[in-house]
């Protein structure tokens, strides 16, 4: 199985980011945009797990997780990955505004190797996918889409658990279904 793990926005966040990139959507920008229900910020992608490394694994995130704190969170700014030149993925930022939220990616990182995954090869940088470009050639227009969006209009959030996600790869996109919540208290 696919698995990952990250922080679920509440669904008012979730649907605030939704109308505020809809520009984005109706611009014609050739991506596949991600539905508003799976809008979310990946802590740590693991890939193909087996049943047993998977079992592990939860066992050993809910050992990294005890006794971490929920976290305030805002959404911040847009943009894509790799570069403007040569976009791949476009992303709506996320801040921390309470907790540390560096650490708890570290603690998903240090998971993953404690169970003999990979390390993560790419630095962390904390954001919501908002779509992935088919073609980063056609994407001339998207400096000035970007420039041209206005904030989610949205509170800060709480982040109270992390999420281990199953992502099953479909012709219409993935599909996360939750394989458990971890508590952050």
């Amino acid at each position: 199985m696919r698995a990952f793990l990250a922080i679920e926005l509440p669904a008012p966040v979730r649907e605030a980011l939704w109308r505020a990139a809809a520009p984005l959507r109706a611009s014609g920008v050739a991506a596949r945009w991600v539905t508003a229900d799976a809008l979310h910020l990946t802590l740590r992608f693991f890939g193909e797990l087996e049943a047993g490394q998977a079992a592990m694994l939860l066992a050993e995130l809910r050992g990294a997780y005890a006794g971490q704190a929920p976290l305030r969170l805002r959404l911040e700014g847009w943009g894509v990955f790799p570069s403007l030149r040569r976009p791949s993925v476009v992303w709506a930022g996320v801040a921390c505004e309470e907790g540390d939220l560096i650490a708890l990616q570290r603690l998903a990182e240090a998971s993953a190797l404690r169970v003999g995954l990979a390390p993560e090869s790419k630095p962390f940088h904390p954001h919501v996918t908002l779509g992935r470009i088919r073609n980063p050639s056609c994407a001339a227009e998207l400096p000035a889409l970007l420039a041209a969006l206005t904030a989610p209009e949205t509170d800060a959030f709480e982040a109270g658990h992390v999420s281990l996600l199953q992502s099953t790869l479909t012709p219409g996109g993935a599909i996360h279904a939750p394989l458990a919540e971890i508590e952050l208290k």
